[in-house]
């Protein structure tokens, strides 16, 4: 369950103020013991602010490599180290570990939002050869084509935002010159 700051911040009152037990505190907000232990002792070492929404936050290669260190090889507990770091979520750093070890013991930074899930022309290409080599034909690459404009086209006109006929037609031509298809 996501909290917003004010739970965050009533959470820590009512442990702070009223004395609230964790097992008390999980029943009232309906979340597991751990993690309301986890906003409290938060909140406790590194003062309120920190829970605060902010804009996305990033963490760096290195950030992470370091956490992830503390707990492989300095064997300190995730909780510990991601209370020492301030991570706002308790999973976070458990992610990175297990992410950290899938990648060969290496830390891997993922692009965020949509320019980090453009394909280059080049992945294109090696992509188009991968398929053909298991037998796609030329009516299917045409089909997916096909597909990814229309796909534009719906992603265009989709929200409360009014797309112009010139945007779409753009967006369209830019398609059907790069694929080299039509509709």
């Amino acid at each position: 369950m996501k909290f917003t700051y004010k739970d965050k911040v009533e959470m820590y009152r009512l442990w702070k103020e009223e004395h609230y037990s964790s097992r008390r505190l999980a029943a009232q907000f309906q979340c597991n013991r751990t993690v309301a232990t986890y906003i409290v002792k938060l909140i406790d070492i590194h003062g309120i602010s920190v829970v605060q929404k902010k804009k996305n936050r990033e963490y760096s290669a290195e950030f992470k490599e370091e956490a992830i260190r503390r707990v492989l090889i300095q064997h300190e507990s995730i909780k510990q180290v991601s209370l020492s770091l301030a991570i706002p979520i308790k999973g976070t750093l458990s992610l990175w570990i297990k992410s950290y070890i899938e990648n060969g013991y290496n830390v891997i930074e993922r692009k965020r939002g949509c320019y980090g899930q453009k394909e280059s022309a080049e992945d294109r290409i090696i992509r188009r050869a991968d398929e053909e080599d298991t037998g796609a034909s030329e009516a299917e690459h045409e089909a997916i084509d096909r597909e990814r404009i229309l796909k534009k086209i719906r992603r265009l006109n989709f929200g409360k935002r009014k797309t112009r006929a010139e945007e779409i037609a753009h967006a369209i031509t830019e398609l059907r010159r790069e694929l080299k298809c039509s509709l």
